[in-house]
């Protein structure tokens, strides 16, 4: 058996703006819809289709604390109400995130500390605050978990040491999905099988994320015939990533796999008419 390749590369940017390319939510410019008719299709002449990032372009342009973790909950123990402080969305070092989360929490008086030895957060109030676990919630990002904690009386003041050690690394990586492709891959974490690439974020915050396929890895996808794809940015927590406006690129190559009988050119003729 005779194979040829015939391959063709698509470029992708959600700065495109046509009626062919649809955003699904606005200015995140993170799950766009290209329209692609007979991107991929079967014929008897094609064994199978591949799909692979060649490379890709992605702004740093989205925050530590957004609008998937910016919410802290607590409860009043003296008057047994709840309340809910929303942190501006940005990037925070230890410091300016215990100074924001002081002001927010006025007019009551608190005070956040920051012990450079363990990364832990204290916090002390002079009434006594359960701290509560919720959508969207901050806590695991401060070092409370996803349980609720209450502060203890010590020396006439309400305090509590978070359990567990801030951190303000943001996701680590940025994963690339088609989500109407069917393909071998598996994310754990979500249990999907369309991510075409995992991407680790090495760069600064404000900075260009360039990847480039050195691996040339390419996965066969199973689809009988695919005339759209609907990208999608997620993060390690399969949220979709806001880029705040800013705009990427993706190229992408796609190959048929054409089996070739013994009369070549007749084959050739055969797949380029079904085409």
């Amino acid at each position: 058996m005779f194979q040829l390749f015939d391959t063709k590369q698509i470029f992708l940017s959600s700065s495109s703006n046509n009626e062919n390319v649809v955003k699904r939510n606005s200015t995140f410019n993170s799950k766009i819809n290209f329209v692609l008719p007979r991107l991929i299709h079967k014929n008897k002449s094609i064994l199978y289709s591949t799909i692979r990032l060649i490379h890709a372009e992605i702004p740093y342009s989205f925050y530590t604390i957004n609008d998937t973790n910016n919410k802290l909950y607590y409860k009043n123990m003296n008057t047994n109400i709840s309340s809910t402080i929303t942190i501006p969305k940005g990037n925070y070092n230890a410091n300016t995130l215990a100074s924001k989360l002081t002001t927010l929490f006025l007019p009551l008086v608190v005070t956040f500390n920051f012990d450079n030895s363990t990364g832990l957060y204290s916090f002390s109030c002079s009434i006594q605050i359960q701290f509560l676990f919720g959508l969207n919630s901050i806590n695991n990002i401060i070092g409370l978990g996803n349980t609720n904690y209450i502060t203890n009386l010590n020396n006439g003041v309400y305090t509590l040491t978070f359990p567990y050690q801030l951190n303000l690394l943001g996701s680590r990586n940025i994963y690339i999905k088609a989500n109407n492709l069917v393909l071998e891959n598996l994310n754990t974490n979500s249990g999907e099988r369309c991510c075409l690439k995992s991407i680790p974020i090495n760069v600064s915050p404000f900075g260009l994320i360039m990847y480039h396929n050195s691996s040339s890895a390419e996965f066969i996808v199973k689809n009988p015939q695919v005339d759209n794809l609907e990208i999608e940015f997620v993060d390690d927590n399969n949220n979709l990533i806001n880029f705040e406006n800013q705009d990427w690129s993706l190229t992408i190559e796609i190959k048929n796999v054409i089996n070739l009988n013994q009369n070549f050119f007749n084959s050739i003729n055969e797949y380029l008419e079904q085409l």
